[in-house]
């Protein structure tokens, strides 16, 4: 069975090396290609085609996972116990401070003594076939981490391992599929021949292309073709209104887009000139009328903790004093997905009479580093928390050394005490209270400041019946099955 998969909100693959996995352009393909200590299968359930055995005892804070030996890399070479747990021990000796990893016993001696992979802290044991995590406190839903495409599961032969850095830019593949062939714009990817397989996988063959919406609409009459984008996507496409109804199906909205402000730059080096600036950005995407649901919440209103603008925002008109004739730096790129929303940013800078200087088409790949060192008042993202664990999924964005974006934030004391407390809070109402609470504070700041919640977006070609959607945040391509 083949399956034309179409991919509008991300580009082609970048890098294969799982450290890298969480970045919106390698997550899809690593998905296909690696697996991972555990998965989360089409109902949600935690499941894994590499442990017989896994459990958390919440008694005692240990996790313990029961290795079953029997799967093959793509090369023949078979997955042994050493490549599972280097997969884990990398990100530890990597992202130290990652949820769950931060809490194994003798975890940040161990990275900082920076002698490899080939010893592990304290807290984890290997005996029997059986490697024993214990953590120094207890987590609701340790599991779901290792679930991550983060955790993706390499030959050890494939790493130095008295550094942890990769020695081949495209290890084999170790999950569902294979790569047939790569161009530009397309992946080929074929189905491996697995001994067993905890999940469901149903194509032989799945063709990846990566378009803009407007590119993709030409491609849905194509046969059993499936086209994934964004609401924002949706919002921003010239061609929209040719998409028949019939065709879309939508998840509720898990994403959310935000500023991120280099708070070293003014105006920006205050909380309250950030927040202003944000509420003006969104006043700008409003007016816009194409459609956009603008939000002032890191938290999507399927999410507890979600709060309204209302709630949250405070208007004061006598800051906009403070941005006039200050220099405001962005960049722009042609044909951006985001164009609208960039120009809602663009359009609040000259309503508060500051003096625009726009780079056009800067190096992706320096942007980031750009931004840091002051080449930018602000950048745009996107993210998204699943329901299955937004607790977890909060703190992982903040880790620190993870997404270089938030380096500014990692300095914030006060947010990391506020991330702890929650973490540890068992008591599911008061868990809600305290998620109110880091949303206002997280608003407040204006570090990160949310002006969109989106939803996710599925076309179908005409031959397709129905979408059977898996009720996760984001489903791999061989978890959507047709009718």
């Amino acid at each position: 069975m083949f399956l034309n998969y179409v991919i509008t909100d991300s580009n082609m693959i970048k890098s294969f090396d799982p450290l890298e996995a969480d970045d919106n352009d390698n997550m899809p393909v690593m998905r296909m290609l690696y697996t991972t200590p555990l998965e989360i299968n089409e109902k949600g359930i935690i499941v894994s085609n590499v442990f017989e055995k896994f459990e958390y005892d919440e008694s005692i804070n240990q996790i313990s996972f029961k290795f079953r030996p029997g799967l093959f890399f793509e090369d023949g070479t078979p997955i042994t116990l050493k490549d599972v747990l280097v997969s884990i021990l990398r990100m530890a000796y990597f992202r130290p401070c990652f949820p769950v990893l931060r809490d194994i016993i003798g975890i940040q001696a161990w990275a900082n003594e920076k002698k490899g992979l080939s010893t592990s802290p304290k807290g984890i044991v290997v005996e029997d076939n059986v490697i024993t995590i214990k953590l120094t406190k207890s987590h609701r839903n340790p599991l779901f981490r290792f679930c991550l495409e983060l955790f993706s599961i390499i030959p050890v032969r494939y790493l130095n391992l008295l550094t942890g850095e990769m020695t081949s830019a495209s290890p084999p593949a170790s999950g569902y599929y294979r790569i047939e062939k790569k161009s530009e714009t397309e992946i080929t990817f074929l189905k491996r021949d697995l001994p067993r397989a905890v999940q469901e996988v149903v194509y032989n063959k799945i063709n990846f292309k990566f378009l803009s919406i407007d590119e993709a609409v030409s491609v849905l009459n194509c046969p059993r073709t499936i086209v994934v984008s964004s609401e924002t996507n949706f919002v921003c496409s010239k061609r929209r209104n040719e998409i028949d109804s019939r065709q879309m199906q939508w998840t509720p909205s898990s994403f959310f887009a935000f500023l991120a402000y280099n708070p070293n730059l003014e105006p920006f080096n205050s909380q309250e000139t950030r927040s202003y600036f944000s509420m003006r950005t969104r006043q700008a995407l409003k007016e816009s009328n194409l459609g956009f649901t603008v939000e002032s919440s890191i938290f999507t209103n399927i999410l507890p903790g979600y709060l309204s603008s209302i709630e949250l925002e405070q208007e004061d008109g006598e800051l906009s004093r403070l941005f006039e004739g200050k220099i405001f730096k962005l960049y722009k790129f042609s044909n951006s997905k985001m164009e609208p929303l960039f120009n809602a940013i663009i359009q609040a800078a000259r309503a508060l009479k500051m003096e625009l200087k726009i780079i056009s088409d800067p190096p992706v790949d320096c942007l980031i580093d750009d931004f840091l060192e002051g080449e930018y008042n602000l950048v745009f993202a996107n993210s998204c928390f699943w329901e299955l664990d937004p607790v977890g999924d909060l703190s992982m964005f903040f880790s620190k050394n993870l997404h270089k974006l938030l380096s500014f934030s990692w300095c914030e004391k006060e947010l990391y005490e506020k991330l702890e407390i929650l973490e540890d809070e068992i008591e599911s109402k008061m868990i809600d209270l305290k998620m109110i609470e880091i949303n206002k504070w997280i608003n407040q700041r204006s570090l990160v400041s949310p002006i969109i919640h989106f939803k996710r977006l599925y076309l179908t070609s005409p031959d397709i019946r129905s979408l059977d959607i898996p009720a996760i945040t984001v489903p791999t391509a061989w978890q959507l099955h047709l009718k």
